[in-house]
């Protein structure tokens, strides 16, 4: 509707209208080009097709190194065509080339204008591909029906993509997963933006090919495409493995259909092989998109993705979990088979690692020593003040309270200390444990495959198993799991600041109002803030709440159903609450 009455120079679409659609008609704002940009690109584009490409620009066609950002719209097409020629494919099938002019436009025209999913993305990763297959001599070793079947694919890879991945499209239940039932949305879609496009007549480059030939090279496109689903990382990197340890055979099918896998999502992700000026470009479009995903699970109530929280994540952490945990590992095994791919994107995908785990050393440090200062004047300015109370029992319990508000956030082997016992620790004690817990919860990493892998099971399982009572939340980390350092330590600082506080107002002479029932409670309470085994269950409070403050202290709230993390913000504001 609104391409239909976003007429140029109309009145009838105005921004005020824009502003009040929903916000996922909003989110069409990465359109593709307006019909006169793509026109007048056809126009050029077809001034060009019949040009030769000299040598040298071939040459750098077949390196990592090759920038795209230099070059114009057109000349992209061109160069995309050139590749189909320089394996010589349109004379080996029998492709017309204004045909496949026709379709290489109509792939440009499908392509959204999203900061990392678009045009220019697809081009680099059928660069990739046509760089890889050149160095491996590819097309001698699994035929010429797969090169054309490997470099059609990378073009129509992610036709049409939104710029919003597939855990959204599962959790916001977008019209893309109710069509086909939460499994690899995207990626079918694009299979389908693909052969509709190749429906078309005058785009259809296969219409001179016998049926078995097409049915071979529509089952490889799909079989290619589909592989680009994070989701399925792990399950193609096993098998791949298994296949090269038990002896690689390019006579085997089987082997041949892995391998084709394996090499498309290698080019998908191959950004990190390229030289660092032509790949930080890159990282910063995917990165704006998963910030901008974020906000908009933020924005509509959904669990937020945790490698896209512009709040959670840096460049460097992000880059260091994928890195080391998705992306090396398959260039890794991809170079055992072909030992050549070794120096061209093995050793540079490892070179990329250890500058961002620098970088990330780094920033952690900087963070530490901020947060060791912080708490460390903290707890100096309460114990001063603690050593120049009189003792009395009343405040004595009142610390043990406070301190057992703030161990919410805190470790589960320091509550006890802190909530009252003989061997409390001191501040430099607390504070070197604070940073090594801290450090153990920052080596844990949260991919796309293990996002990806745990919405696409949670969904295909229909929901049956949430008896865990696991919920994501807006910020969550690993499903329920909060990452929760942080927090604790600005949550102790802050109690500490109020327990100093109602300490100078007690010496100053102010009174407080107990009722008698209050004061029995209280003074039950203080006599036995020296015994931790007491103070576990017979505290004078209600039944409910009982409940709840034996669940927070033994760590019964991850041992059943549950709804709200002990450390997350829902958590910390329910216990305020109480």
């Amino acid at each position: 509707v609104v391409f239909i009455v976003g007429k140029p120079n109309g009145p009838i679409f105005m921004s005020r209208c824009y502003k009040e659609l929903p916000p996922s008609c909003r989110r069409l704002q990465y359109r593709r080009q307006s019909d006169a940009r793509q026109k007048k690109v056809r126009e050029k584009f077809l001034k060009i097709c019949e040009e030769k490409i000299s040598e040298e620009v071939r040459q750098c066609l077949r390196l990592p190194s090759f920038d795209c950002s230099d070059w114009q719209d057109e000349e992209i097409i061109l160069l995309l065509q050139f590749m189909y020629e320089d394996f010589d494919l349109p004379a080996k099938f029998n492709l017309d080339m204004n045909v496949l002019r026709n379709f290489l436009f109509q792939v440009y025209k499908n392509y959204n204008e999203v900061p990392f999913h678009n045009f220019r993305h697809c081009f680099c990763v059928a660069q990739m591909m046509y760089a890889l297959a050149w160095k491996v001599d590819l097309q001698n070793k699994i035929g010429d029906l797969e090169i054309l079947i490997l470099i059609t694919s990378c073009i129509c890879h992610d036709l049409d993509h939104p710029g919003y991945n597939n855990i959204y499209q599962i959790n916001a239940r977008t019209e893309l997963a109710l069509r086909y039932n939460d499994i690899s949305p995207l990626e079918n879609h694009h299979c389908s933006m693909a052969f509709r496009i190749l429906d078309l007549p005058e785009c259809n480059i296969f219409q001179n090919m016998s049926n078995e030939t097409f049915r071979i090279i529509r089952e490889g496109i799909i079989r290619c495409i589909l592989a680009t689903d994070m989701a399925r990382h792990n399950e193609i990197l096993a098998q791949f493995r298994e296949a090269t340890e038990n002896g690689f055979d390019f006579n085997n099918k089987t082997h041949v259909n892995l391998l084709t896998m394996v090499l498309i999502k290698v080019a998908d992700i191959s950004n990190e092989a390229r030289p660092m000026e032509v790949a930080e470009p890159w990282l910063d479009r995917l990165l704006q998109e998963f910030f901008t995903q974020s906000d908009a699970e933020k924005q509509e109530g959904l669990p937020v993705t945790p490698f896209m929280d512009r709040e959670k994540i840096t460049k460097p952490s992000s880059q260091c979990s994928f890195i080391g945990f998705v992306l090396l590992p398959l260039f890794e095994a991809l170079g055992q088979l072909f030992q050549e791919l070794q120096p061209m994107i093995v050793e540079p995908v490892r070179y990329a690692l250890d500058y961002y785990r620098r970088l990330n050393e780094a920033a952690k440090d900087e963070q530490r020593m901020h947060r060791k200062s912080i708490i460390a004047a903290d707890f100096s300015s309460i114990e001063n003040s603690i050593a120049s109370v009189p003792n009395s029992p009343t405040k004595s319990c009142d610390m043990s309270k406070s301190f057992r508000k703030a161990s919410i956030c805190l470790p589960q082997t320091r509550i006890d200390e802190l909530s009252g016992g003989e061997d409390t620790l001191g501040s430099e004690e607390i504070l070197a444990e604070l940073s090594e817990d801290s450090e153990e919860e920052e080596e844990e990493t949260v991919t796309e495959v293990a996002v990806s892998e745990k919405t696409l099971k949670f969904k295909i399982s229909t929901e049956s198993s949430s008896s865990s009572g696991r919920k994501s939340y807006p910020g969550s980390r690993k499903g329920s799991r909060e990452k929760t350092n942080q927090l604790g330590e600005l949550e102790l600082a802050r109690v500490l600041r109020e327990q100093e506080r109602s300490i100078r107002s007690s010496d100053s002479g102010e009174k407080r109002s107990w009722s008698s029932s209050e004061q029995t409670s209280e003074e039950r309470r203080c006599g036995r803030c020296g015994n931790t085994e007491d103070n576990k269950d017979t505290r004078s409070h209600s039944l409910a709440d009982q409940d709840w403050r034996r669940d927070l202290v033994t760590g019964q709230f991850g041992r059943r159903n549950r709804s709200i993390s002990a450390g997350s913000p829902e958590g910390l504001r329910e216990f305020k609450g109480k």
